[in-house]
């Protein structure tokens, strides 16, 4: 690689970095246990479709879209905090959790497609995740 081509890669890194810390706001425990369920949802859809021979490439970039549009919409509710001068991302952490525990669900269909045993607290725990963020 020629050095002018390093200096634009650190270039555009520095731009999706400062992009991100904007839009983000912080890379919060919040945030960060969002990348993981979302993680998780596709890696656990991918082997559920798998287990049971519905792979489907039409279907996946479908998901993978959906997954794009959370964190659009997360990223939204930053600048919705923001536009308030909250001095916490309030409407942020409400939307990712919401999130989390919509994508926590998803996780133990998809569990539950592949045959694992899924403990009934854990169920109640995210959809009250869920339903506790919505209010």
């Amino acid at each position: 690689m020629e050095k002018t081509d390093v200096n634009v890669l650190k270039v555009l890194f520095a731009f999706a970095a400062t992009l991100l810390q904007f839009l983000f706001w912080e890379w919060s425990l919040a945030l960060q246990i969002l990348v993981a369920v979302v993680t998780f949802d596709v890696i656990t859809g991918v082997l559920a479709s798998a287990k049971t021979g519905k792979t489907n490439s039409r279907v996946g970039r479908k998901g993978i879209s959906r997954k794009v549009g959370i964190f659009v919409l997360v990223a939204l509710a930053t600048l919705v905090d923001r536009v308030v001068s909250s001095a916490t991302p309030l409407v942020q952490t409400a939307t990712i959790y919401w999130y989390v525990g919509n994508e926590g669900i998803s996780i133990m269909e998809n569990l539950g497609k592949m045959g694992v045993d899924l403990p009934g607290p854990l169920r109640k725990a995210l959809e009250q995740l869920k339903e506790g963020s919505s209010k």
